[in-house]
């Protein structure tokens, strides 16, 4: 046996007895796809997910919190029977949130206060945009949600 029928047949066993995880080849093309190198980094500042354990309670909500420089974004999300619901309030100059997932964009509509809901978004991953006034656009980098 050469090095090329070898390696063929080690390919086969891999397939057979490790095969990657169902959802991996999605997650990586949204990865790749959805990234904007132009936009601000948002960073995220504290996550429930990451709090010892006892802190919280039930595992059904997460509460995010991000940041930049002069802008602020506290958003909880809670599993929703297969889909996820997203409530949050920003503080700073904000025009308008995008809540992204591996299925699309969602604008989000921001109250006088700064809150925003929006119900049955459904993907494992969360990217929170900002717009905010001249064009400045930031965004978070991608949260895995389950």
């Amino acid at each position: 046996m050469n090095d090329e029928e070898l390696l063929e047949e080690l390919r086969r066993t891999v397939v057979v007895h490790d095969p990657p995880p169902p959802t991996l080849r999605a997650a990586a093309r949204d990865a790749f796809g959805l990234e904007r190198l132009s936009e601000e980094l948002v960073r995220l500042i504290e996550d429930s997910d990451l709090q010892p354990a006892g802190t919280r309670g039930a595992g059904d909500v997460r509460l995010l919190s991000f940041a930049t420089e002069d802008v602020e974004a506290s958003v909880q999300v809670t599993s929703a029977g297969g889909a996820f619901d997203v409530t949050g309030v920003v503080t700073g100059a904000v025009s308008a949130i995008v809540l992204q997932t591996p299925a699309g964009a969602h604008d989000v509509i921001l109250d006088e206060q700064g809150r925003f809901h929006r119900a049955g978004l459904v993907g494992r991953m969360l990217r929170v945009g900002l717009r905010m006034p001249a064009g400045r656009t930031a965004a978070s980098a991608w949260v895995l949600l389950g």
